[in-house]
């Protein structure tokens, strides 16, 4: 199987190509020539130093926190804000450590110098800001749930520790670099250290496997030593399949290099030396160069990526065609800040070959200070002034003028990488038709050339030749409802399968060679190539044999009586294959509405496709389960759920979805009944009335999120009524009524939904009933520690549910 990232390399085998793999559109289309980003000529330039570096981390709200210039404190930016303030300082960590030693029992600790040295933060899942304490010798940690002062975790005097930068871990643990002194620590999500041998020093109970990696409360006393790694290490970053990476600025190298390590063994190495391809202005206008990087800082995230794989197969009507196939996979990708402060690269982790792929992107670092970069849910910032931006790629870039793109020639000495030409296994095979799913913008062009031979050695000695220039086909893809672009909707200009019919082109092997040509602007761009064989030809199927006498006149009836079969074609393709047309999943997003037709189903134009399909596949269930409570909670589900999938049919388990259904003959007020029932009878001393009947039978209200705006509203009551018993009545009720004696049943629908009035409870501004009382501990955090409690009187409080940043008077 042929894998589109390494497209270039088997076809274009050389140092630098001018083609690339986009992963936005999963195409393949002309290099950008990426820039460097240098300072004026008429300046020296400076590179950032390391002493720059503060650290920086986003907490859920958005809100931003870093260490102050002073490097003993802690400024915020609250979310949405533009300036922001000192969250806080050394001054205020000895007012607290004076005032408590004022009580009768002295502190423990030792006395604290007036001012703290501070090197880097992050902020874990579990909502704790963990500061790099040097002074302290350990580590500050700030509970942001709670607001309390910060808790010193101090490392014990015989051990060597100097924190110089931070990462949070996914499992909600601290990642701590020692640079003075070669090292490196992991922290749990209780600040446990974690590591792989058995100290004799730690407990008598000692791991069954020595291999394994435990976790210890105290005392602290090692980490993993970097020997033979980073000289210079710089910045520590969690990497894939809970590995540590670790970037090294070795200036004396001149590059950078990032070290991987599982534990304190090293499992890879990744060099950025001649890593980047890029124009520098110093060498002339157009020419490329590979240069080296020299990080200042990175970092890592994880992104889904929609890659396209050829040697799919399709045979229609003895024809076959090659063809490309959908797949999925999760990249590793690394941001890294030059030294020079102007510019960012991204590389793809290679983690199979271990080398960093260029990504080609112009990420330019605009007045970069050279604080950090931060990597915040699956993007990528930098400080500019006392603002985060996030790093986006500069679109306006310049593309190569010219590529040749060539399909394999030689076969594959291997089985992991397919690299044999077309084959069609018949001997003198006529090529019938080439399809290019392309974007070709006006001003740029794509010319193919093709040869054939029935011995793959002689393909080489061919001659090329010549073909049409292919033509946009106004119908779509030649394949029977199938849409190339559907992911690209709506699609740009001169977008679609492209076709040519081949001219003279005999031999059981074929090779194309295609010719890309842009504006520097504007690039053009292949998703797919489809070559048909053999040629059905109406002349000889269909024509008698006094027709094909005359060499000259039989090529041009030929050539015009394959006008007709290119539109024959297709429409048989489409008889053959109309059962897609019948399957929801499969049938195209334009008939949609005819095969809901047959359900006598009208569907909301509003409602996205999958949302459709999904309602098309499942409406005989729908139509079963039409007038119970499970239907009509499923019918509204359908139209608020943000997802929707298999489960919206499983009623195991109670409370499933936003969406509540009470009967109100369940939640009927029977407690004067109950009082009057004899406990020597069991029986209700008076039956129950038809007043009291009529008020609950047939009736029943349908709880909803109460963030639905009027036309939402409007919707779920017209899906409700066509849904529900013709002979009932129902009311809509937003969340914040869900507690109302006689609206709920108990232990089925009596927990904590989404409402206006659930806010924490302000003394003095507002109503008891209406509010509740804040704790220390967080909701949606399970086994989380709240660290040091106090009088809620003074100090800095983070209030991240609401994405602000306050303080209590």
């Amino acid at each position: 199987m042929l894998e589109n990232e390494t497209l270039s390399n088997l076809w274009h085998n050389v140092t630098y190509t001018p083609l690339e793999w986009d992963h936005t559109s999963s195409s393949l289309r002309l290099a950008r020539e990426v820039p460097l980003f240098r300072q004026f000529s008429n300046e020296t330039p400076q590179p950032l130093a390391l002493n720059t570096r503060r650290g920086a981390a986003q907490d859920l709200a958005g809100n931003w926190y870093w260490i102050d210039q002073d490097e003993s404190g802690i400024r915020c930016l609250p979310n949405g804000a533009t300036a922001s303030f000192q969250f806080w300082t050394s001054a205020e960590h000895n007012e607290e450590r004076i005032a408590s030693n004022q009580a009768t029992f002295m502190s423990c600790q030792p006395p604290q110098p007036a001012s703290l040295l501070l090197r880097s933060l992050a902020i874990t899942a579990q909502r704790y800001l963990v500061v790099g304490n040097v002074t302290g010798h350990g580590l500050l940690i700030f509970d942001l749930q709670s607001g309390n002062p910060p808790f010193p975790l101090r490392w014990p005097d015989t051990t060597e520790f100097t924190p110089w930068d931070l990462a949070a871990t996914p499992e909600g643990g601290v990642l701590v670099l020692d640079r003075d002194h070669q090292m490196y620590w992991i922290l749990d999500e209780h600040f446990r250290l974690l590591a792989d041998a058995i100290s004799p020093q730690m407990s008598s109970f000692q791991a069954v496997d020595p291999g394994s990696r435990v976790a210890y409360i105290a005392p602290l006393y090692g980490g993993y030593a970097l020997t033979g790694g980073p000289r210079v290490p710089v910045s520590i970053e969690p990497g894939p399949h809970g590995h540590t990476l670790i970037l090294d600025a070795d200036i004396s190298l001149g590059y950078s290099v990032i070290y991987e390590y599982q534990g304190a063994e090293q499992v890879a190495m990744y060099s950025l030396q001649d890593a980047v391809v890029a124009q520098d202005p110093a060498l002339g206008e157009g020419i490329a160069a590979r240069f080296s990087v020299l990080g200042h800082d990175f970092a890592y995230i994880e992104s889904d990526v929609n890659m396209l794989s050829s040697g799919g197969q399709i045979r229609e009507r003895g024809c076959d065609c090659q063809s490309a196939i959908s797949l999925s996979d999760i990249r590793h990708i690394l941001y890294v800040a030059d030294q020079g402060g102007k510019q960012a690269f991204a590389f793809v982790l290679d983690r199979t070959d271990t080398k960093l792929i260029d990504q080609g992107d112009f990420l330019p670092l605009r007045s970069w200070n050279g604080k950090a970069i931060v990597a915040s849910n699956g993007q990528v910032y930098y400080d500019f002034a006392e603002r985060w931006v996030p790093i986006h790629t500069y679109t306006e870039c310049h593309y190569a003028g010219l590529a040749i793109l060539t399909t394999p020639l030689h076969f594959a000495t291997d089985t992991a990488t397919s690299g044999e030409p077309f084959d069609s296994t018949i001997p003198g095979c006529t090529w019938h038709r080439l399809f290019l799913d392309a974007q070709i913008p006006q001003g740029t062009s794509i010319r193919v050339r093709a040869r054939a031979a029935d011995d793959p050695v002689l393909l080489l000695q061919a001659g090329w030749n010549q073909q049409p220039d292919p033509y946009l086909r106004s119908g779509g893809a030649e394949l029977p409802y199938y849409d190339p672009w559907s992911d690209m909707q709506p699609v740009a200009e001169r977008t679609g399968t492209w076709e040519l019919l081949f001219q003279e082109i005999y031999g059981r092997y074929l090779q194309i060679e295609l010719t890309l040509q842009g504006t520097g602007r504007s690039t053009p761009a292949i998703r797919a190539l489809r070559a048909w064989y053999p040629r059905f030809s109406y002349l000889d199927h269909y024509m008698p044999a006094v027709y094909r006498e005359n060499p000259v006149s039989a090529s041009f009836l030929e050539h015009w009586l394959a006008n007709f079969e290119g539109i024959y074609t297709n429409l048989e393709d489409k008889i053959e294959q109309a059962a897609v047309l019948f399957d929801p999943r499969t049938t195209p997003s334009d008939t949609l509405d005819w095969l809901a037709g047959w359900f006598d189903l009208v569907l909301d134009p509003l409602w996205s496709e999958q949302r459709r399909r999904f309602l098309v596949q499942h409406v005989d269930k729908l139509y079963r389960w039409r007038g119970t409570v499970p239907g009509v909670e499923i019918a509204v589900r359908l139209y608020l759920d943000e997802r929707i999938d298999e489960s919206l049919f499983d009623f195991a388990g109670p409370n499933r979805g936003n969406v509540r259904i009470v009967e109100h003959f369940l939640a009927r007020d029977v407690g004067n009944l109950v009082a009057s029932f004899s406990e020597e009878r069991r029986q209700p001393s008076a039956p129950l009335t038809a007043e009291v009947v009529q008020e609950y039978a047939h009736r029943f209200s349908l709880f909803l999120p109460h963030n639905l705006h009027e036309e939402q509203l409007a919707l779920v009551r017209r899906i409700v009524a066509l849904e529900k018993p013709a002979h009932t009545k129902f009311e809509l009720e937003p969340y914040g009524d869900l507690f109302r004696i006689g609206k709920v049943r108990l232990g089925v629908d009596t927990y904590l939904g989404e409402s206006l009035r659930f806010t924490p409870l302000q003394l003095g501004s507002a109503y008891l009933g209406d509010n509740y009382l804040a704790i220390p501990s967080s909701f949606d955090l399970i086994e989380r520690l709240v660290l040091l409690q106090k009088d809620q009187n003074s100090g800095p409080v983070s209030n991240p549910n609401a994405g602000t940043i306050e303080r209590v008077p």
